[in-house]
């Protein structure tokens, strides 16, 4: 059977490379003339396994005696003995005028590529259609035999009789144009061509689809014939099928993270089920992409748009792949919240293994929003480097795996390539800068990554959380512990302890411990007495005790969301860090001035720059300086700087961050996530008694450990009291307060005017307008408080609060300034009890 193949393009050249492989004479035809000349040379201008073999092989094998899977002798089609033809049986060129009159069957195999709507670009489609009549136009009538025209490529419903239309515009012989729609898979497509599911042949014309179906015999394969639009509607119904089915298994992997399922399990348990299969599509992975699916599915859906039908299944499908992209550069800034200057090795560009297409692939995305992110990206893929490079120029690439690796700050695997799976892991432990890989494609055994010392993360599997030491100190059991406990009992993990640690084993401790055995929570509890020391020393004293890897910290009076440890544990996945930080948040039943005080701290005139600490909102950020009142640290950090200053306490934090971000280089994480919810002063007195005692601490620490605590924000209040006091002492001082300006006789008549020196007034000037911009300040404070709370009283007293905590803060931070030692009178009990 003489063909020929218009279009050498994916689809187009493996088509028409096993047609001639099974025995048919074959010319593919294309107007590139460059990608033409390599292929007469037996060059394929693609990769995909196998193909360049055949290309060889059959460029220069006659047609007779061609190895196929069944002896197969086409017959005669229109007086033709296909059979007996000697010339080579594959041939390629340019010239479509001189191929199309010498074949029998013409498959149009050109790209379909989508428009800025979704829909498909038929134009190609439209010009073969078009070249095909005018060169049939062109024949003879008495050599104007019967034709078959095949859409090989995936067209919307409706296009082969569109096709039929163009060629009729030019030619009057007979023909039929039939759809016999691809089911290739790139890197498998010679087997898939070879080995097909079934074979589909859509037309109207019984004698076309039964010619076509002896041309596909010797794949000994399952044939459905359909009419034409069916066949049309079978590939995108097909691909779009397929694509849903990843787009569902990916949302799975998102919610085996959260319940701590593995989705390759998940996926194994669903293909052992018949009616699903053990070829399902069911592999969680960065998303979709390729030449096909992405393509197709948007034309389904605009094709059911234009036919008044909603297709939300498709629609869902396609935004959750747009969101599987970004869950690499999710887990990678969690990981590395500052991408900028740091070095990230990408090991695979293609959207699958076994292909160097590039075509919508996740790793395009993943690429472009590092590079946005100012980070090093070095790539390697071993066979798409070349058409990643006419994408992005600017981006290294590496010959091999382990080059790209060297000296990289992270890894991130995006195709699955068998040479990675085989890679020498140890190896790649020692090159990579921080073993951190993010596995995009599953490839390896995350036991096996963890006992290697890697921070390994994968797609839907349970990273190996570690086990967590919740520690609160305390002086005795009291009634927010009893408030906390049953929320931290229900928090979302299970492989942590509590640590409570009171002065001594009391009446109530004893309670406590009865109330948790009945509760079947003792194995996770434990109570011992630290006898009477500090908050900052019993964390010490938690050292002792602790069996977990992870401290977190905890105050007596507050309590944590059930996802607060989920949150924050996420980031030691990340060796560079040691600690991290969440809002300490004011519980919505608090009393009317524990609002009050709260609200000083969240409002932006009263929290100023920390006030990020008290809201659960803003962005994941590295910090220097944070309160241990909701603070998580690796227990060999803590160890390694040698516990909490506790002389420093109630500042003993500030302290402990500095040597963990300035002496062991590690990081400080802040994430707005990680909430706990934090009791305030219950009394106006206490807040400024609090307030007070921080303030001195902060004064002390400018000047002992300036690097943390010698900032502007820190000193403002006590610049605010001392305008204050200026500002007074002028009023004072210049009688102004006392002596009006104008001067009046005893009739009441004005006898004149009291001079006033411009000294006297443009400093008293300044003073009362800055003043009177404080004021606004506190003004803007109280609507926004007011509104927020919905309380307008809570709001006005919110007023004099932020007034008092600025004037107490000032005070206590000069105190701090002048104080030459600052010392905590609280020691170490010799013999702690546990219970």
């Amino acid at each position: 059977m003489k063909i020929a193949v218009i279009g050498t393009g994916y689809v187009g050249l493996v088509t028409g490379v096993c047609l001639a492989e099974i025995g048919n004479k074959v010319s593919c035809i294309d107007i590139d003339e460059r990608k033409i000349k390599k292929l007469k040379k037996g060059i394929s201008p693609i990769f995909e396994e196998g193909l360049e073999d055949l290309i060889k092989k059959n460029l220069t094998l006659p047609r007779r005696g061609s190895a196929t899977k069944a002896n197969y002798d086409p017959e005669l089609v229109e007086g033709e003995c296909a059979a007996k033809a000697e010339s080579k049986r594959l041939s390629f060129s340019n010239n479509l005028e001189k191929e199309i009159p010498n074949s029998h069957i013409i498959f149009i195999a050109v790209g379909t590529p989508e428009k800025e709507d979704g829909s498909a670009d038929l134009s190609q489609v439209e010009n073969a259609a078009v070249s095909i009549g005018q060169a049939l136009a062109k024949l003879p009538k008495e050599k104007q035999d019967y034709k078959i025209i095949v859409n090989k490529s995936t067209v919307p419903i409706g296009t082969g009789d569109l096709v039929s239309k163009l060629v009729k515009k030019y030619y009057d012989g007979l023909f039929d144009v039939v759809s016999n729609p691809e089911f290739l898979r790139e890197g498998s497509a010679i087997f898939d061509f070879m080995h097909p599911d079934r074979i589909v042949i859509g037309g109207e014309s019984e004698k076309a689809k039964t010619i076509l179906k002896k041309v596909f015999q010797p794949l000994a394969a399952p044939v459905l014939l359909t009419d034409l639009k069916t066949a049309e509607m079978i590939k995108y119904a097909s691909n779009s099928f397929l694509a849903t089915s990843i787009s569902f298994i990916n949302s799975v992997a998102n919610l085996c993270e959260k319940v701590g399922a593995d989705v390759t399990q998940v996926a194994a348990g669903m293909r052992l089920d018949k009616r699903i299969g053990k070829r399902a599509f069911l592999d969680a992975g960065p998303g979709w992409g390729g030449s096909c699916f992405p393509k197709d599915v948007k034309a389904l859906v605009q094709i059911a748009d234009e036919n008044y039908t909603q297709f939300e299944i498709l629609q869902a499908a396609l935004e959750q792949n747009e969101r599987q992209k970004k869950w690499i550069l999710g887990k990678l800034f969690t990981l590395l919240p500052e991408l900028k200057d740091k070095k990230i090795a990408l090991w695979g560009v293609a959207f699958k293994a076994g292909t160097d297409d590039v075509r919508e692939a996740p790793a395009l995305k993943i690429i472009e929003e590092l590079l946005a992110a100012g980070a090093e990206v070095l790539v390697f893929d071993p066979q798409a480097a070349e058409n990643t490079k006419k994408i992005f120029p600017q981006v290294a690439f590496a010959n091999s795996a382990l080059q790209a690796a060297d000296g990289a700050d992270a890894l991130i695997i995006l195709t699955e390539w068998s040479q990675f799976k085989k890679i020498n892991l140890p190896k790649l432990k020692l090159l990579l800068k921080t073993p951190l890989v993010v596995d995009g494609r599953n490839l390896f055994n995350v036991q096996q990554m963890y006992k290697l010392g890697f921070q390994y993360i994968s797609v839907g599997r349970q990273w190996l959380e570690p086990k967590v030491t919740i520690v609160i100190p305390l002086n005795q059991v009291n009634q927010y512990l009893y408030e906390s406990l049953p929320h931290i009992f229900n928090i979302d993990l299970k492989n942590y302890e509590v640590l409570i640690l009171p002065d001594q084993i009391g009446r109530q401790e004893k309670g406590l411990l009865t109330k948790a055995k009945k509760n079947n929570v003792e194995d996770k509890m434990k109570v011992i007495a630290t006898g009477k020391i500090g908050p900052a020393q019993k964390r010490d004293f938690a050292l002792n005790y602790a069996t977990g890897s992870i401290l977190a910290f905890l105050d007596d009076d507050a309590y944590p969301a059930s996802d607060w440890l989920k949150v924050a544990l996420r980031h030691f996945q990340n060796p560079a860090v040691a600690a991290v930080g969440g809002p300490a948040v004011t519980p919505a039943k608090s009393g009317f001035w524990e609002k009050v005080s709260g609200a000083v701290y969240e409002s932006l005139f009263g929290g100023g720059t920390a006030r990020f600490r008290y809201l659960p909102t803003g962005t994941i950020r590295e910090v220097d300086d944070f309160p241990s009142v909701n603070f998580l640290i690796k227990k060999e950090s803590l160890q390694k700087v040698g516990g909490f200053a506790s002389q420093f306490w109630p500042g003993e934090d500030t302290k402990l961050c500095q040597q963990i971000v300035y002496t062991l280089g590690q990081k400080i994480i802040y994430d707005p996530q990680a909430v706990v919810y934090h009791h305030r002063r219950k009394t106006l007195a206490d807040h400024l008694k609090q307030v007070l005692s921080y303030s001195v601490h902060r004064g002390y620490f400018a000047k002992k450990f300036p690097k943390t605590s010698l900032r502007p924000a820190y000193f403002a209040p006590s610049l605010f009291v001392l305008w204050l006091l200026t500002t007074a002492g002028l009023l004072i001082s210049r009688g102004l307060g006392r002596t009006p300006l104008i001067v009046f006789g005893s009739g009441g008549e004005i006898l004149g005017a009291q001079n006033q020196s411009l000294w006297t007034i443009s400093p008293l000037s300044i003073a009362l307008a800055i003043l009177l911009i404080y004021a606004i300040g506190l003004l803007v404070s109280v609507v926004q408080i007011a509104f927020k709370n919905r309380n307008i009283i809570l709001g006005v007293m919110t007023a004099p609060a932020i007034f008092l905590t600025h004037v107490f803060y000032g005070i206590g931070f000069v105190v701090g300034l002048s104080t030459k030692n600052l010392k905590s009178k609280m020691r170490y009990q010799k013999k702690p009890a546990e219970a």
